[in-house]
This record gives structure tokens, C-alpha cells and sequence, in this order.
């Protein structure tokens, strides 16, 4: 520990994003510049032009389309290693039982309150 230096605070970040319009001329003496701030960031430029921004929206559909169908798939993949145990729920005994599966054989049974375990059937 260095003598004499103490933690420095740190604040989070406040995202806010909003838009100022600047009404000043662009570099090239056409359009309006714009300045975006999101937090501690700010960016300016020129306002994009209109078939710019068509083509924009029509790429960011196009990737929506292609990136859809993992979205609508309900739950996550999980690959089993050996030795480490997965665990759901029981649909026949939900309040209390649970599944696990270890090395390829799946048991069920029941958590105990010291987190071990137990084979019921």
C-alpha cells in the first residue's frame, strides 16, 4: 500500500442521449451540422443525407431479419462437461425435486439445506 494515497471515488456514468440541432453551417457550407451527446461523449457532424439514411434502415432490417430466429428460441444451450453436473427442475415433483444430470446418467432427488444432493429414487 503507498503511504499517504487514499481510494479515489468514482461516479457512474449517466447515460443520457440526446440530440442538439446547431444551426451552423457544415464544413462544406451545405446542411446543418449536428451534435449528439451520450454521456461524456460528444460527436458532430453533418446531418446524413435522406437516401443515406433509407439505406441504413434497410441493412439494420435485413440484419434484424437474419438475427430473428436465435432470438425467438426460448432458453440457452448449455454443453455438459465431464464432471460438472446440470441441474433443472422436475415437472413432476416441481416444489421440491430436481434433476440432475453427471456424466450422462440423470437422477432425480432433492436439495438439502446444506446444498448436497440426495437420490430419491
Amino acid at each position: 500500500m503507498l503511504v499517504g494515497s487514499r481510494p479515489t471515488k468514482t461516479r457512474p456514468a449517466k447515460a443520457r442521449a440526446h440530440t442538439d440541432i446547431v444551426a451552423r453551417p457544415g464544413s462544406s457550407g451545405t446542411g446543418v451540422m449536428h451534435t449528439v451527446r451520450f454521456g461524456d461523449v460528444t460527436v458532430t457532424g453533418p446531418r446524413p443525407s435522406d437516401e443515406e439514411i433509407q439505406r441504413n434502415v434497410e441493412a439494420s432490417t435485413a440484419a434484424l431479419k437474419r438475427a430473428l430466429p436465435a432470438f425467438l428460441r426460448p432458453g440457452i444451450r448449455i454443453y455438459p462437461k465431464k464432471d460438472v453436473p446440470l441441474f433443472w427442475a422436475d415437472e413432476d415433483n416441481p416444489k421440491d425435486g430436481v434433476i440432475r444430470k453427471l456424466n450422462g446418467k440423470i437422477e432425480r432427488g432433492v436439495v438439502d439445506e446444506d446444498g448436497n444432493f440426495k437420490v430419491t429414487d
